[in-house]
């Protein structure tokens, strides 16, 4: 048994933490657990340490499926109700001062698990990747919508929101018969919708639309980063952070910066954004 234990590596053993994590699947884990039990004799040694971990990984996994069943009770109620394809619908980018404003549709199955899954703001940028690539593979629909920063300038960031929302809900490959968005209730829309206010923490189908939209639009910012790279979009993604504020002054707005918002910085107002070069007149924008 000892050389059982010294054949088990620590690696081995996180390997399958995270494919026990990942899949919502303990059993491997359990059978591991108990392995370990056996070997562990005395409380001490690789066995006892190795042990612990798999425990610790349990009692982790265990609370991530109780949150994640909680966040069930919305779209339970509408499967309950009938309603079969309940889609998540949420933004991201209404604050910063540049670039678009990106929206996520998702469409979960019941049963469906994805592990980490949780609001946007609250995870880490490799946290979103890795959740983004499992949202894609499990969903039963996914779909992006985005309007422009002239769509903003025309529109209002509260009308071009609802733009990307129902451009994303137009997108996916499967009509929805019930939406629930995170707190934006979409004027026209013949489905049935249900606004939930922080809908990205109490929805797994916000949640994970809420993935969508922030991914996407941070892959956006990061192109736009290469074209006009002395603005740092790349890091603060077109949020008034110093260093953006300390990039306007010295350089004045891009064409990805959005004219009817204004900021101020530590010496007060910056200059207007009336005259960005580039800049089309955003003719047009509406539910197409």
């Amino acid at each position: 048994m000892a050389s059982a234990c010294g054949e088990l590596s620590a690696r081995a053993c996180e390997a399958i933490i995270e494919a026990a994590a990942e899949s919502g699947d303990c059993s491997g884990l359990e059978s591991l657990l108990e392995m370990l039990q056996s070997l562990d004799r005395g409380g001490k040694g690789r066995a006892h340490l190795l042990c612990r971990r798999v425990e610790r990984a349990l009692a982790r996994i265990a609370e991530d499926r109780r949150r994640y069943e909680e966040r069930w009770a919305y779209e339970r109620r509408c499967w309950q109700q009938g309603f079969r394809v309940v889609c998540g619908v949420d933004e991201a980018g209404r604050g910063p001062l540049a670039g678009p404003v990106v929206a996520g549709a998702a469409v979960l199955e019941p049963g469906t698990y994805i592990q980490g899954l949780d609001d946007s703001k609250k995870l880490t940028p490799a946290q979103r990747e890795r959740i983004y690539d499992l949202v894609v593979a499990r969903a039963d629909a996914v779909s992006t919508g985005i309007a422009t920063v002239e769509e903003i300038d025309t529109h209002n960031i509260y009308r071009a929101t609802i733009i990307a929302m129902v451009r994303a809900l137009k997108g996916l490959s499967i009509a929805p018969d019930y939406v629930i968005t995170d707190a934006v209730r979409l004027p026209g829309l013949p489905t049935p919708q249900l606004p939930v206010i922080d809908g990205d923490a109490l929805c797994n189908c916000v949640a994970a639309a809420s993935i969508l939209a922030k991914v996407t639009r941070d892959r956006i910012m990061v192109d736009i980063d290469r074209e006009f790279p002395e603005y740092g979009f790349c890091r603060h993604k077109g949020y008034a952070t110093s260093e953006h504020l300390q990039a306007l002054e010295r350089l004045g707005p891009c064409p990805h910066h959005r004219t009817t918002f204004h900021w101020r910085s530590e010496q007060g107002t910056l200059p207007g954004l009336d005259s960005v070069p580039g800049r089309g007149t955003g003719e047009g924008a509406g539910f197409d």
